[in-house]
This record gives structure tokens, C-alpha cells and sequence, in this order.
């Protein structure tokens, strides 16, 4: 492991640990470290100190395409937690600097959805549904009237996802 990949994989564990902690300790809501953002942060980190360029790429797609949809949540109204900016935007980009010398290893791209379906899933088996963690139980709301059914909401979502994962 080079120097570089082990300061950018601790500060991405740094972003990590601050989100955590605040979510454990001042907010009570242990839960929200199994949105896909905060799991891609610790990716991202495990992927630099591990060597591991697959994992580390694949964690940067799902904050590729799990910022915008934050950022979304946020201007519709959605709560800023300010811990929240260290997974997002930190996560992002130290993802983004960890790799910028790399090329993707081939395969990212289905390797990200998958492991994104195998999340939702868990989520639908391991979490209330009350906290939709990942979408996994019903359309985003105020999203309602876009999706005649929830099954329809998770196909364009899965569907959008590979076709951004690939594009990247």
C-alpha cells in the first residue's frame, strides 16, 4: 500500500467514524450507518487500505450516484445532518483523489449493482420498514406520483444505476 492510499483510506475512515459516531452517540439512530452512502465512505476507505481498487471503485459509483440523490432529499426538504457532509462529500472525494492515478477495473460497473441490489434485499429483511433504508420498501416520497407501484420505482432505479455505473 502506498503512502497516498493509506492517508486517503484513513481520512475516508475519519469521514466514516465522525458519521458514525454522531449517529450512535447524538442522534440515537445506529440504523442510518446502513445507507448506502455511509457503507460506500467505509468502501471507499476499506478499498484504499486493502488495496483493493475493485471495492474502492465500486464505493465511489454508489456515492456517484447516491449524492445527487441526497442532494435531491436535501431541497426537498430532507434534514441536514452536518455529520452527513463527511460520508457524502468527503467520501466522494477522497474516493474520487484515491483513484484519479487508476483506471476502473473492468467489471465495476455490474459488480456496483449488484452489490447495491444485495444491499436494498438485506435491507428488506433486516430493517423496519418504517425507515425505508435504501428504498427497499416503498417510493421515495413526493415520488408517489411518478410510480404506479413500487415494484416499477425499484426496476427504474436499479436500471438507472447500472446505466450511470456503466457510463462512469
Amino acid at each position: 500500500m502506498s503512502r497516498r492510499d493509506c492517508f486517503f483510506g484513513w481520512a475516508a475512515a475519519t469521514c466514516w467514524a465522525l458519521h458514525a459516531a454522531d449517529s450512535i452517540f447524538r442522534l440515537h439512530q445506529p440504523l442510518n450507518l446502513l445507507w448506502a452512502c455511509n457503507l460506500a465512505c467505509l468502501g471507499v476507505s476499506a478499498g484504499l487500505l486493502l488495496g483493493r481498487r475493485s471495492l474502492t471503485a465500486a464505493s465511489l459509483l454508489w456515492l456517484v450516484v447516491g449524492v445527487p440523490l441526497w442532494l435531491l432529499d436535501l431541497l426537498g426538504g430532507g434534514e441536514l445532518i452536518p455529520s452527513s457532509l463527511a460520508t457524502h462529500l468527503g467520501g466522494l472525494t477522497i474516493g474520487a483523489l484515491g483513484l484519479a492515478q487508476d483506471v476502473f477495473p473492468v467489471g465495476t460497473w455490474w459488480r456496483s449493482v449488484f452489490g447495491a441490489a444485495v444491499l436494498q434485499e438485506l435491507c428488506r429483511w433486516t430493517t423496519p420498514r418504517s425507515e425505508n433504508l435504501n428504498l427497499a420498501f416503498s417510493v421515495w416520497p413526493g415520488w408517489e406520483a411518478l410510480f404506479p407501484s413500487y415494484a416499477v420505482y425499484r426496476a427504474f432505479l436499479i436500471v438507472l444505476s447500472a446505466l450511470i455505473f456503466w457510463i462512469c
